[in-house]
């Protein structure tokens, strides 16, 4: 049988009648020499019993307290994992997008590596690096690709480096785009959220890391241009 304060409570008040009753039967000390000090037990163990009832319904009321905070809370724990969700997605977005700058670089230094031993249109690697999670329209080319049209080889190598660079600079615009979405479809609270400044903070941080890898980029596109200037025209390679 569980232990249970209730059934405590009438097992002594159930030995409290048979004393009495006992006590009541047998006056004289010497038939009971030991009643009284039973008595004075009884009255005891009834207390402790009243205290420990009284202690529990006490622990009883605040896991009741408890469990109303809980539930109250439900909505700032889904608010906050919601958030959470949020910063996991934008840091696969910066990943990937830190995958494809260094993959710009590594096929810039492979475009200089072929521009030094020919001016072929051969020799241009056409692998790209995957962009499948930017689906926007591209910026309108400008008119500074046409620098070296006596030049039809040098043209189109540029042509296609300044391609690649539109594309980097597309994308930086995109991810601008969506911290700038994120940031207003954010709730008051998250707002004024410690966790949101931080990761503001980080957002700022991506964004001058990503500045300055387009500025190596662009360092690497004026080699690129320097490299094709000294390039002769298709099938003069062997005075390069």
């Amino acid at each position: 049988m569980p232990f249970s304060i209730t059934s405590m409570l009438n097992h002594v008040v159930r030995d409290d009648a048979s004393v009495s009753s006992s006590d009541d039967s047998a006056k004289s000390p010497t038939k009971r020499p030991h009643g009284r000090k039973r008595q004075r037990d009884l009255q005891l163990v009834s207390s402790l019993a009243t205290e420990a009832n009284t202690l529990e319904a006490t622990l009883w009321a605040m896991r009741h307290a408890v469990d109303e905070k809980i539930e109250s809370s439900t909505t700032w724990e889904r608010s906050a994992r919601l958030e959470a969700i949020n910063r996991h997605t934008l840091e696969v977005q910066h990943r990937n997008l830190q995958q494809t700058v260094v993959a710009h670089c590594k096929l810039i230094h492979s475009l200089q590596s072929h521009l030094l031993k020919s001016s072929s249109l051969s020799s241009i690697p056409m692998k790209r690096p995957r962009r499948h999670y930017f689906a926007s329209p591209l910026p309108p080319p400008s008119d500074d690709v046409d620098v070296l049209s006596t030049k039809p080889n040098g043209a189109v190598k540029l042509a296609s480096l300044a391609l690649e660079a539109r594309e980097l600079v597309s994308m930086r615009c995109q991810l601008i785009a969506r911290l700038d979405q994120k940031a207003r479809d954010a709730s008051p609270w998250e707002l004024s959220a410690r966790q949101e400044t931080l990761d503001m903070h980080s957002a700022m941080v991506e964004n001058r890391n990503l500045k300055a890898c387009l500025e190596e980029y662009v360092k690497y596109l004026s080699a690129l241009r320097f490299l094709v200037l000294k390039c002769p025209l298709a099938g003069q390679d062997d005075v390069c």
